[in-house]
């Protein structure tokens, strides 16, 4: 296999196009300018017929942005059964998206957890606190998320992550706090992970720097050490310099968990509660319910329809919610990254964090308006300033709290529902280009008001999915879903408060907690809209529907 052909692999369109077309590629409603190699190593070789490959590579957008890649690969000759993430090269051979081959699943799982090696000059370094199987088999799972899996001996769950990030992986960070420093076993107990460290390859090579800092030409500082040296233009064509430090390495690329045997997660179970709620009443009819009474009925409606199912599934969330957030303030070896910090010290970082969301705000505020007549008429009672301001004094106003580590990202997709309990996963943080540091603290009202507007996310999907079949049915059934939205948030707010009480973590004073709320669920529905508009066009319309009833509850109540 000649060299050649591995310098063309990624400028080969059938493999750009691979890449381009993978769930986990983050670049999705993002034109892509140029897919480069900013290392790859060759772990093992079977004969001349398959050579694995591990690799990282440098995605340059067109919007100026750009992404660092994991992406283990595998040259394959004459492939002999079909595989998903698959691109035929020439003379016989394959290029093929590593976890589709067991030989390299049972690699990659058995050096994580027996080995600690060096591969042509690459450290590769890992970390085990727990025991661990030998390899049997394996099964490649394939989920919808920014991140790839795969299930050995039916007992572990293998995470890959795709897009890296710098520092240590907070999912990996917090879940190895929980396994072990905590008692909280609501979340996959973790055993083992997977690092690269790359550095030593890569010191020396060319005479030109890159720099990978926001995307932006960075000069080289005292206290920063370039340790990769490429000809940029060979990754980044038209592009300035940018630089890698020290601080980015390694790369966590895989941890091993203790696979947690569910039916589906909270988002499945809930759109459903929703989905049949909704059906239920276009079967009977629109004019069954009196929209002007609806909210004092609402519980009578979902009573008779799913008795108190419902209401205990929602006191579990809430009790879930708040032991791992407890668990996330105790910090029993006072460990740096979980100390708790004071909401008067962090007010400069919640300052910066809502610049950063208003000037995407600003920027989406022409498409949001113009998505539908209803918004657009409501936008014209909403002044932007004012809201801004409000927005802004919330934060300059607020009594002092603990802000902690929290779930950064916490939405119904990421609890897994065992039938009888709720499991939390995926500690990375929001995805997407409005992307906050994930290693901040943060008042747990984000993680809340997160879960609220994913009650609203799932009974709008079920209206858009209606939609679809009825044109009128969405804008003849938004109260009914407001309806609904309220008191499922209401049921799992109240609860979740009523555990929290005396922690530090929550106001006494009701009026203080809901102000925090509103800060970060009007931040949540506009972080929706902006990663919706580049990623999924075709879902921005449910941000846009809750983001449409919180301004219109802020302009009533004269606070805007």
């Amino acid at each position: 296999m000649a060299d050649r052909t591995e310098s063309l692999l990624l400028s080969h369109p059938k493999v750009k196009q691979l890449l381009e077309e993978s769930r986990w590629y983050s670049g999705k409603g993002k034109a892509t300018q140029q897919i480069s190699f900013l290392a790859r190593r060759k772990v093992y070789e079977v004969e001349e017929t398959e050579k694995a490959f591990l690799a990282l590579i440098l995605v340059q957008f067109q919007d100026g942005s750009y992404s660092i890649y994991f992406f283990p690969y595998v040259l394959i000759y004459a492939l002999k059964r079909p595989c998903a993430l698959a691109a035929q090269l020439s003379a016989g051979y394959w290029f093929v998206d590593a976890l589709q081959i067991e030989r390299f699943r049972q690699y990659i799982y058995e050096t994580a957890v027996h080995e600690t090696i060096k591969v042509s000059g690459n450290s590769i370094n890992y970390g085990s606190i727990g025991e661990i199987e030998n390899y049997r088999d394996s099964k490649l799972l394939y989920l919808d998320q920014s991140n790839s899996a795969f299930e050995v001996n039916g007992k572990y769950f293998c995470k890959v992550f795709r897009h890296l990030d710098k520092g240590i992986n907070t999912d990996v960070e917090i879940l190895r706090y929980f396994s072990q420093y905590t008692q909280f076993k609501k979340v996959p107990a973790y055993i083992a992970g997977f690092d690269l460290d790359l550095t030593s390859h890569w010191k020396g090579l060319e005479d030109e720097e890159i720099a990978l800092a926001n995307g932006k030409q960075r000069k080289t500082s005292q206290s920063a050490t370039p340790v990769v040296a490429l000809n940029h233009q060979s990754c980044c064509q038209h592009a300035d310099q940018f630089y890698i430090y020290q601080h980015l390495f390694p790369y966590p690329v895989m941890s091993i968990l203790h696979k947690v045997d569910s039916r589906c997660d909270a988002w499945g179970l809930f759109r459903g509660y929703a989905d049949d709620f909704f059906r239920e009443a276009l079967k009977n009819g629109i004019d069954a319910y009196n929209y002007s009474e609806i909210q004092n009925s609402i519980n009578s409606i979902i009573h008779s329809q799913f008795g108190i199912v419902i209401f205990d599934n929602l006191k579990k969330l809430a009790a879930i919610t708040a032991e791992m957030h407890i668990y996330l303030q105790e910090n029993p070896e006072n460990l740096v990254g979980f100390r708790r910090e004071s909401l008067r010290d962090n007010k400069p970082l919640l300052k910066q964090f809502l610049r950063e969301t208003w000037e995407h705000f600003k920027n989406l505020s022409g498409p949001w308006r113009n998505a539908t007549t209803s918004l657009g008429d409501n936008s014209q009672i909403i002044n932007l300033n004012r809201l801004h301001a409000h927005l802004k004094s919330i934060i300059e106003t607020a009594p002092d709290l603990s802000c902690i580590r929290i779930h950064a990202d916490y939405h119904l997709g990421q609890l897994l529902w065992t039938g009888n309990d709720f499991f939390v996963i995926d500690f990375e943080g929001e995805p997407g280009k409005l992307r906050a540091n994930p290693k901040a603290k943060f008042p747990v009202h984000k993680d809340v008001a997160g879960m609220l507007r994913s009650f609203s996310y799932s009974a709008f999907d079920v209206l858009v999915s209606l939609h679809r079949e009825n044109p009128d049915i969405v804008v003849k059934f938004k109260p009914l879903a407001n309806a609904w939205i309220k008191t499922l948030s209401e049921s799992f707010y109240q609860h979740y408060i009523g555990l929290m009480k005396g922690s530090g973590l929550v106001y006494e004073r009701e009026k203080d907690n809901r102000k925090l709320l509103d800060f970060f669920m009007i931040q949540k529905a506009i972080y929706e809209l902006a990663y919706e508009h580049y990623n999924r066009p075709s879902w921005v319309l449910i941000p846009i529907y809750g983001l449409e009833d919180l301004l219109e509850r802020l302009s009533s109540s004269g606070q805007v």
